[in-house]
């Protein structure tokens, strides 16, 4: 094909390789990252949910391209009459040569600037996942299970990339003392990486903080509820989710209260249009308030999270997703026995999960634990969850079931590149870690060696 092959008799439109001439800008318009990608293999979308995977080698300025050595991918959706769940089927074929009309295209943008992820954030994710390779490993989890007590188990630790964290902590050392010391450290190397961030990571790793902001907001009302000093809540605190209007939190009386007085002017303001009334606090309130909080951010961030698309969108969708569904089962078997209807439960769960919209609906109908476990049948994913976990001496707890899926997912999520949900799996992974650590600590102080073993290891 010669350089200047015109594609209609107007010749209104020339579909020729375009120059790249180093002299000339490297990024001007949007076109000027299709230019960059001439012979290189590209996505693109198009209309009908099909997919193209293939070589660029021209194009024009109404997007149509020219590809060749493609592979199409096309995704069908089917609803089961009987469970309503959804069923994907995608087929695949080659096709050597192609040309691709412009108004047949969806150009994934996204997947295409992953070229520059490394211009922003290429620093910040290698020294990321430095910070990955000092999880602790299997065998660091039996050195520590080994230990008689808390002075053996901050020896072995300083072998570990946590060094000499405990260094300075008089004898004898307590489990709290470890766990604070433990927050302190993952505080640190993510404000480390968040004061380098550059936009949209700067953006994104807000948005992890917001889960934290929630969570004390809850902490402190808790407390106030019962009696106690804010000046003794704010300590307990995770520092993650620390906001200069925390303290005042005592000063409240009502969700409106707190919104109009403390709220509406933190990241979390948005997020409270839900849960806003006139009623006094009480334990149920705040429960409600906390699971509505956590649906609009779950939802904003999922949606945060597609808008960035490529492989972020990829791993982080599935992440929050499971995080969604994970809230939905927990919601609906810790309201049997309690005030809350169906209705009110139902308008709980997040919506951006796999289990939406037939499985919330489902969810939403059940009166006990065993058609909650039918439900999460349909769902191969979490039926192995509901299927191995147990009360009896020696099983793990759903709870414990789902945190080792959690662990499962977030170590996948360093297997993309150009992915800013590492990040996020990382806080949440140490999260885990943490807990393990804690775990053998109680056990150790407390003598019981017999469940030290009940950790979830994570490399």
């Amino acid at each position: 094909m010669s350089n200047q092959a015109a594609v209609d008799e107007q010749g209104d439109a020339n579909l020729a390789p375009q120059s790249t001439d180093p002299a000339l800008p490297l990024v001007e318009q949007p076109l000027d990252l299709i230019r960059l990608s001439l012979e290189e293999r590209i996505y693109v979308k198009l209309r009908n949910e099909r997919e193209l995977y293939g070589k660029l080698h021209a194009y024009d300025h109404h997007l149509n391209l020219i590809m060749s050595d493609i592979e199409e991918v096309i995704t069908t959706v089917e609803v089961d009459e009987e469970t309503y769940e959804e069923i994907y089927r995608t087929s695949k074929r080659n096709i050597p040569l192609m040309f691709v009309r412009g108004d047949d295209t969806k150009f994934d943008f996204a997947k295409m600037t992953d070229m520059f992820f490394n211009v922003n954030s290429g620093y910040l994710e290698g020294l990321l996942r430095g910070f990955r390779a000092g999880i602790l490993t299997s065998q660091d989890y039996t050195n520590l299970s080994q230990c008689e007590t808390l002075e053996d188990l901050k020896l072995h630790l300083q072998s570990t990339d946590y060094g000499n964290f405990l260094a300075n902590e008089p004898s004898p050392l307590r489990v709290s003392v470890i766990d604070e010391r433990l927050r302190e450290k993952l505080v640190t190397e993510f404000g480390h990486l968040r004061q380098q961030a550059v936009e949209p990571l700067f953006t994104f790793l807000d948005y992890i903080t917001y889960g934290y902001m929630i969570d004390n907001i809850v902490l402190v009302i808790t407390g106030v509820l019962h009696n106690r000093p804010v000046r003794e809540l704010l300590p307990k605190c995770h520092k993650l989710g620390n906001f200069p209007q925390l303290e005042l939190i005592h000063i409240a009386n009502s969700a409106a209260d707190l919104y109009n007085a403390i709220l509406v002017d933190t990241p979390l303001g948005a997020y409270f249009s839900g849960c806003i009334s006139e009623g006094d606090f009480n334990e149920m309130n705040v429960e409600i308030i906390r699971n509505t909080l956590y649906k609009a951010y779950l939802e904003d961030f999922y949606g945060f999270c597609k808008s960035l698309g490529g492989t972020t969108a990829e791993s982080m969708c599935e992440l929050l997703a499971f995080e969604a569904d994970r809230r939905a089962f927990i919601i609906t078997i810790n309201s049997f026995g309690t005030e809350l209807t169906k209705d009110d439960r139902a308008m709980l769960y997040p919506k951006c999960g796999k289990l939406f919209p037939y499985g919330l609906a489902a969810l939403a109908r059940c009166d006990d634990y065993e058609q909650v476990r039918q439900v999460a049948g349909f769902y191969a994913e979490y039926k192995a969850c509901f299927d191995s976990c147990g009360t009896g001496p020696g099983e793990k707890t759903l709870e414990d079931k789902f945190f080792e899926y959690e662990v499962n997912l977030n170590r996948n999520a360093f297997m993309y590149h150009f992915n800013y949900g590492a990040f996020y799996s990382y806080v949440k992974l140490k999260e885990q870690e943490n807990r393990n650590i804690v775990w053998i600590a109680e056990c150790i102080a407390q003598g019981q060696k017999a469940k030290i073993d009940n950790y979830i290891n994570i490399f």
